[in-house]
Parts: structure tokens; sequence; C-alpha cells
């Protein structure tokens, strides 16, 4: 429902009213809702409920790099871009566009992290 209200509505605040619920609901962390809240909340402009939620789940889905990547995006939305440094992982496809975000023009993107098929 939350990702119906996200992308088909436009429904921000429902999309994350159900997200919020779906998550309430779970009794263990599971990493594919987890997955779907933190792209919710922090495409809905909550990132501060993310990191409140990311804070409080085990230590192995806080590893987890993809959830480490939303982290780090919600952190840079927050205005906390050291912290989202420090989550930044090799492997993740998307790191480009987060590096650049961050660093700019500042810091290149290092060799061993780029997996571009090509350069924009």
């Amino acid at each position: 429902l939350a990702m119906l209200c996200k992308n088909e509505e436009h429904d921000l605040s429902g999309a994350v009213t159900a997200i919020r619920e779906a998550v309430r609901l779970c009794d263990v962390p599971c990493r594919g809702l987890l997955l779907d809240a933190a792209n919710i909340l922090t495409g809905c402009n909550e990132s501060g409920i993310w990191l409140s939620l990311y804070s409080t789940l085990p230590e192995v889905l806080q590893k987890d790099g993809r959830l480490q990547l939303y982290t780090a995006i919600a952190h840079m939305h927050c205005g906390a871009p050291a912290q989202a440094k420090l989550l930044l992982k090799e492997g993740e496809l998307s790191l480009s566009a987060v590096w650049q975000e961050l660093y700019g023009s500042e810091k290149p993107l290092p060799a061993h992290l780029n997996f571009l098929m090509h350069e924009t």
C-alpha cells in the first residue's frame, strides 16, 4: 500500500503512514520490508524517521549494505554529510551518485569504487 500511495497516487503522507504501520505490525525485522521503508521514508522527506528506525535495528541489519546506503542518504538529507561518509561501502552500484552528492568535484570517486558502465 505504501508503494502504491507513493508511486501511483503521489500521496507521500499516506505512504509514510502505511509503511510505518507495516513496520510496526512486523514482529521480526524483515530486510525486504525495511528496504521498502527506507526507500519510502527517504523519498518522502522523512529521513529522520528512517534514522530513528535504523538505530533500533539488530546489528546484522545495520551492517546491510543497501540499508546503510539509505541511511547515508538520510544523513545527507538531515544535514549530516560526515555521518553519511562513514557509511559508504564498496560494491554498491548507487555509490557513485551518493559520492557525487557528498563530495562533488572536491574528491573524485576512487577507481576501485567506480562500478559505472559508462561515464555520464
